[in-house]
């Protein structure tokens, strides 16, 4: 009895590896179909009504538990996740190591199948999510093709015009500005405040644009490691496991936050192209009724419009207006140099250089895994977008 029952024993032991061997298969080849194919399988009217009607109930329950707490989720996950990580590999070790002793390669192999097995339903749920909170929103409609925008046909001319209203704009909203006793602007409320009314001008824009975005309050949350965060090169971030917009506060650059502010309430809200974000985030910060928000949205129209018309200008043997030594530039160049002074403040070494090029290249990847080829490159919004809004949508253009 004695040896049919450990032979029985036997019996159990590999069918249980041969079951969790198959369970893994199947765990394995069901998060790589969830992460590839809604992209390939779903038809853009199908996204489309699903960005437009189904992801604000899909996103309500993680925007609402993210905005009952005031800091951010993400950090205290990353930080508990990576201690926790690694105590758990070194539990992992151990064990393993123990199983082999006390039951060889087969007490091994079965303990180490039941841990990956375990991750792996981690990985299909996290995927699971991920798609439903972004990655099917990658293939939505573009922004510009949703405004009707398409950039052609414009001429030198048409490109000095629309510099000429962003660099007009800009000044105007910038001397609507307070300034500290180096003469620079700040954020005219705090961090609390400018989110709520960042919520309040993306529902305001999509009222006016019809660009289909989720109305969920998402309340964005400062990073309590900003400074560290510096030296990655990223100002912002979305947790779509969360459902969270998170954001660099090291120095909340009056330049670029509010467009950074929008760009990552956007991706919680619907818009998960760097592109559409960036667009869209642009556009409402110039319809803010908020100086600060519409002073760094022309601004970045601004600088983006300058470097293709001098371009542009140079090639048509064109003078371009020499915008940056007028009295009234002063104030802008006084912003521009604090930000560069904080950038000056980091101090870079071989490993700041390595963390700042890994999460460079870890993005690049990400994106490009995600149907955006050209990577971080996206970031970028085409010049010739922002002469077809000013021609299409600026009424005294």
């Amino acid at each position: 009895m004695q040896k049919l029952d450990k032979n029985n024993r036997y019996y159990i032991s590999t069918l249980s590896i041969a079951l969790n061997i198959t369970c893994i298969v199947l765990l394995a080849v069901a998060s790589v179909f969830f992460y590839i194919m809604p992209a390939r399988v779903l038809s853009n009217e199908i996204i489309d009504k699903y960005a437009r009607d189904i992801f604000p109930i899909v996103a309500f329950p993680f925007n609402t538990i993210s905005n009952i707490f005031m800091q951010s989720l993400t950090e205290l996950f990353a930080v508990v996740g990576g201690i926790f990580l690694f105590v758990f590999i070194i539990v992992f070790v151990i064990k393993a190591i123990v199983y082999l002793i006390k039951g060889g390669f087969r007490g091994f192999f079965k303990y180490t199948l039941k841990r990956v097995r375990i991750v792996l339903t981690l990985v299909l749920v996290g995927v699971i999510i991920f798609q439903l909170m972004i990655g099917i929103n990658y293939n939505r409609t573009p922004v510009s093709v949703a405004l009707n925008l398409d950039g052609q046909g414009y001429s030198c001319e048409d490109y000095i015009n629309a510099l000429n209203w962003a660099y007009s704009e800009m000044i105007m909203a910038r001397m609507e500005l307070g300034t500290d006793y180096n003469g620079v602007a700040h954020m005219d409320t705090n961090f609390e405040q400018a989110v709520r009314d960042a919520n309040g001008i993306i529902l305001g824009m999509d009222d006016y644009f019809d660009l289909g975005i989720s109305p969920n309050f998402v309340r964005a949350k400062p990073v309590m490691l900003s400074y560290v965060w510096s030296y990655t090169g990223i100002s912002g971030f979305y947790d779509a496991l969360l459902g969270e917009a998170n954001l660099n506060v090291d120095y909340m650059d009056i330049l670029n936050f509010p467009v950074t502010l929008c760009h990552e309430i956007l991706h919680a809200k619907g818009y998960s192209r760097e592109y559409d974000a960036n667009t869209a985030a642009v556009i409402a910060c110039i319809e803010s009724p908020r100086a600060d928000f519409r002073y760094a949205g022309y601004f970045y129209v601004f600088m983006n419009l300058y470097g293709a018309a001098s371009g542009y200008a140079e090639h048509e043997g064109i003078e371009l207006p020499d915008y940056f030594n007028r009295p009234e530039f002063d104030m802008v160049r006084n912003d521009i140099k604090a930000s560069n002074m904080y950038d000056e403040t980091l101090e870079w070494n071989w490993l700041t250089d390595f963390i700042n090029s890994f999460s460079e290249d870890v993005n690049d990847t990400y994106l490009k895994s995600n149907n955006q080829a050209g990577g971080t490159e996206t970031y970028k919004v085409p010049s010739n977008i922002y002469v077809d809004f000013y021609y299409t949508y600026v009424p005294e253009a």
